[in-house]
Order: structure tokens, then sequence, then C-alpha cells
């Protein structure tokens, strides 16, 4: 069974419609059988009479309670059954003692019956009590469809239905329902999301932006919004607190983007840590003259190891004794060259007198006396230049690294300005509409047109994605505007016709800009090609291309903000995919 149920202020507009039908289809025929519950009449029209009699001694203003009830199609009970079934209906309600006229329908397939209460009790004047009515409604009926075996109904929204009042407002102004677009976008992120900030983010990949209003929770776009568990039912403040923590709000991304576009907190920040940057100047300084002293001990300890090569027989023994000596007197031997062993050659020596015989021994004593000493004295000078510069540099990291310790906090919020700023244009495209207006206000339209310039496709994220879900809405919204067409008696865009000739018949027999917006780009027709094309048919238009785009944004339901930034990145975009084809 389906039970509905709803409040209402007149007994005699609902009476007339239980016994007679619609004013324009009166149907008297349909009644099977009436019945009443404490209500002494013969005619059940007089019904009214008296239910507005006893509403009187209340106070409330909708005093009338309609509950209908209905079984499947091929499902049957007698009038007895239903009897007993109201009877208890009533008393799970809460509503025995009080007036009720009964209704039963024969006029559909399937068994129906309506109950006309009236809220005021009789004797003690008081209202009934409708909160939870509808709940309260399908939990008694429930239990009465097993008791009487009929076939269990589930009663059970349309999750993506959406609202008739929505609709209505579609089919009048031609503005697609927020709630649809927030379903299709937002609906998965709102059930995969695992922190409110994972959260956040991706909601203003789509447009949506997530804000604490009352006791719950809404879904905007800075132009609507709609309660977010409206878009997904798991999607209310009590059930995200309970899966994500405690609800937080997105970071501050105006503030930071203001401050690093100012740079006044940056220049604080330099001036406070140049004493790093000077430490740090130093340690570089002190690192490149060791690698100059490191570079200059190498290249003398090498010249020492070619001169004995080409001076001595038995080089390695005279390099060992040679360069010990230079490590523990820190001076050249003071000794003759033949004194350190044998000399490559003839050499004649008398005591302490040598003579070197014949080129190759001549040559062999001159690099042993001449060239030796001084690759000696250039290796001493490196070990002492090294040495020096081993301390300066030890004391330029002690000095920095006291005065990273002190200044971290000063460091590190510098870093994080120069990580921020490298992603500045990024950031300026994620903010809400009315956080980039008030950013242009502060800076300028140049900051806009340059991040939408720099970052083409965040700039056309949202635009597109508007543009994509406006192809393919809801049923219930493809229907209203199929309904809108046929009112109009317009046929849908034909293939190869103009669309500005259509747009033009579409105005002519009184189609909404926004309702042939839509048909044009449901036909196939880019969004921006289909706003120009219905701009350009409106004769009163003086500027074409600024009427073509603010109807773009109402289309889609866009604050105009973003649809500029959307149509600087297109042509960005377009620019580039042409220089890239050509």
């Amino acid at each position: 069974m389906i039970g509905k149920s709803r409040a209402g202020t007149g007994f005699g507009g609902l009476t007339r419609y239980l016994l007679h039908g619609e004013k324009d289809k009166l149907n008297p025929d349909r009644v099977l059988w009436t019945s009443t519950r404490e209500l002494a009449l013969d005619e059940p029209e007089q019904a009214s009479l008296l239910m507005r009699m006893t509403a009187a001694q209340g106070r409330t203003k909708k005093p009338v309670h309609h509950l209908s009830i209905s079984l499947a199609p091929g499902e049957h009970l007698s009038r007895e059954q239903w009897e007993n079934l109201v009877d208890t209906t009533l008393r799970d309600l809460q509503l025995e003692g009080h007036q009720v006229l009964i209704v039963a329908h024969q006029d559909t397939r399937h068994e129906h019956i309506h109950l006309m209460v009236n809220r005021v009790h009789p004797e003690t004047g008081r209202a009934w009590n409708r909160w939870q009515d509808r709940p309260r409604l399908m939990a008694s009926l429930r239990v009465q469809e097993r008791v009487l075996g009929l076939r269990e109904t589930p009663h059970v929204k349309n999750p993506d239905r959406i609202p008739d009042a929505l609709v209505a407002l579609y089919e009048r102004t031609g503005e697609l329902p927020f709630l649809d677009y927030a379903r299709t976008a937002g609906r998965q992120i709102f059930q995969e999301a695992r922190s409110w900030n994972e959260l956040h983010e991706r909601l203003t990949e789509k447009g949506l932006y997530l804000e604490r209003k009352g006791q719950g929770l809404v879904v905007t776009d800075d132009h609507r919004h709609v309660k977010a568990s409206s878009v997904d039912r798991a999607a209310s403040l009590r059930a995200l607190e309970a899966r994500l923590g405690t609800y937080q709000e997105r970071g501050p991304v105006l503030r930071e983007v203001d401050s690093d576009l100012r740079g006044d907190r940056r220049s604080e920040l330099t001036v406070q840590v140049a004493p790093v940057h000077e430490a740090r100047h130093q340690v570089a300084v002190a690192i490149a003259e060791r690698q100059d002293a490191a570079r200059r001990l190498v290249n003398a300890r090498d010249g020492i190891r070619s001169a004995i090569a080409s001076a001595y027989r038995e080089a390695p023994q005279v390099e060992t004794r040679y360069f010990r000596f230079l490590n523990e007197e820190k001076a050249p031997p003071p000794v003759l060259p033949a004194q350190l062993g044998e000399l490559r050659g003839t050499v004649l020596h008398a005591g302490r007198t040598y003579l070197p015989v014949g080129a190759e021994g001549k040559r062999a004593f001159e690099i042993a006396d001449r060239d030796l000493p001084r690759y000696a004295s250039a290796y001493l000078r490196a070990q002492d230049d090294l040495a020096r510069a081993d301390g300066r540099l030890a004391e330029a990291r002690q000095k920095d690294e006291q005065l990273s310790q002190h200044l971290q906090p000063q460091l590190e919020e510098l870093e994080r300005i120069h990580t921020r700023a490298e992603t500045l244009h990024e950031r300026v495209l994620t903010l809400r509409p009315r956080d980039q207006i008030e950013l242009a206000r502060a800076h300028g339209k140049d900051v806009l047109e340059r991040a939408a310039s720099r970052s083409p496709e965040p700039a056309t994220r949202t635009a597109e994605l508007r543009e994509k879900w406006m192809r393919s809405p809801s049923r219930q919204i493809d229907r209203a505007l199929d309904r809108r067409l046929n009112r109009a008696r317009v046929p849908a865009p034909a293939r190869g016709q103009s669309p500005r000739e259509w747009a033009a018949l579409a105005f002519r027999a009184g189609m909404h800009p926004l309702h042939t917006i839509q048909a044009l780009t449901r036909g196939g027709l880019p969004l921006a090609d289909a706003a120009n094309a219905v701009s350009l048919a409106r004769s009163m238009v003086r500027n074409p291309a600024r009427t073509s785009l603010l109807l773009t944004a109402r289309a889609i339901g866009l604050p105009s903000v973003t649809v500029r930034l959307a149509t600087i990145g297109w042509s960005i975009a377009r620019g580039i995919v042409h220089v890239l084809t050509r």
C-alpha cells in the first residue's frame, strides 16, 4: 500500500473534490462508498459544515488533513477490511475521536480511499500534531500489509526527483534547477570524500562550495544554494560529522591570495631572515675557498709525485719519505737532491758535491733541485689554506645553524609563501566568484585576466562542466523543455538549420531566450554559439557580444564573472590549438 498525507485549510473544497471530482472534470460516479467517524449525518456533503464548526473551537489555521491509501493494481479489499484498516490507521496516528469523512473511489485501476480528517478534537479543541505524519502513516501501513497479505510497497521517494515547484519555475523562467547540477556533480564527491579538506577541494573543482548555515549545511555556487542533504541523503551535517569528524570550513584562500599579491608579509619576512641568507652566503664562500685550497693541494701533490717519478729511480720509496717529512716538519727536506735517493742518469759526487753527468743525469738533478722544492712549498701553502678554510667553514656553518634555528618560524612561513606563489594563478581561479570580485576590486581585473590566460584549463573547467550537464539534465527537465516547445508549437532545431533563423522563429512563438539556448545546445550546438545566435536573433540588442556573455551565464546558472574568465580561457586555448595544428 502507498499512503500520502498533506495539510489543508478548507473543508468545503476538499469535500467537493472527493465527492464530485475536479471542477472541469466532474465525476460523481467515481465514489464507491462513503463512511464517517465521529460525525452523525446522513449526507456526506454536510461533513464540511460540521467539521468547520468544530474547527472554530481551535486556534489552528490549517485544520484540514487529507490522507489517501492506495493498493497495488490487481489487489482487493472488502469494505469491512477497508473499515478495519481505517480504524487501525487512525489509532496508530493517534487520531481516534477526531471527525473523519471516508470516501472510497473506483475511478482508477487500483483501489484507493481518501480520508478528510478534522485536526481539531471535538471535545478538547486541541489540534492534532502533524509532526512526522507521513513516516508514521507508512509505518502503520507496512504492518497492516503483512497482516492482510498484501504486497509490500517501499515508501521511498525517488532521490533524483526534482521538486515540482522547481520544474514549474524552469518552465516559466528557463532557469535550470541548481539542485539538478549539484546532484550530478556533487553526489559522488559526498560519498567518496575521506576528509573535510578533500570534500571542500573536490567540490570547488566543480564550482560548488559547502557552507554551514543554521543547524545544517548548504551547497552553493555563489548564485543559488540548496541543502546538502537534498544533494545526497548522506550529506547531512550529522552524517558527515559522524564520518569525517567535526565540521571544518575551507581554508582562507582569499586572504592568502590577497597577501601574496600585496607582498607585504613577504617583504617583512625577507628583512627578518636577511641574517640567515648572509650566513648562508658566508657558508657558500667558505665552501668555495675550501674547494680551491683542496684543488691546489691535489695539484701540488700531483706535481711532487710527477717530479719524483721523473728524477728518481726508486720513486715510491722517495715519495713516501718526502711526504712523511713534509707532513711532519712542514718544510722541504734540508738535503741535497741526491741524498733523497738514487737519481736517474749518472751523477758523480765527492763528499757533499754532486756532479750530474750526461743529459739524463743533468735533467734529473735539475728537477730534484728546482721543481721539487717549488711543488713542496705550494703543497705546504695549500695545506695551510685548507686548514684555515675548514675553520672558516665550520664557523660559518655554526652561525648559519644558530640563526636558522632562531628564525625557523619565519623561514617556514616564507617558504610557504614561495610555494604558494608558484600556484598563484590557479589559486585565483579556485576562489569563489564573490571572492574573485573582491580580489578584482582590490588589485584590478588584470589579476583575474592574467590568471585565466596563464591557466586556461582551470578557468574553463566550471563552465564546461555546466555546459556538459546542460546537454543532458534530468529527465524531468528534458520533458519540461519538450512541453515548452510543444506549447509554443515550435519544432526542435533541425540538422543543418541556421541557429539564428531557428532562434528568430522561437522568439516569434514566444519562447524564452534561455529555453531557446537550451534547445539549441541540446541539439549539439556549442553553448557560446547558441548564446550568440540568440543574441543576434533579438533585433533590439545593441551589444550582441555582451548580451551573448550574459545569456551564457544565465543559461548555465553561473555568476557572470565565472563565464568571463571562461571566455578568456577558451580564447587562449583556441589560440594554442591553432598554433599547434598549423
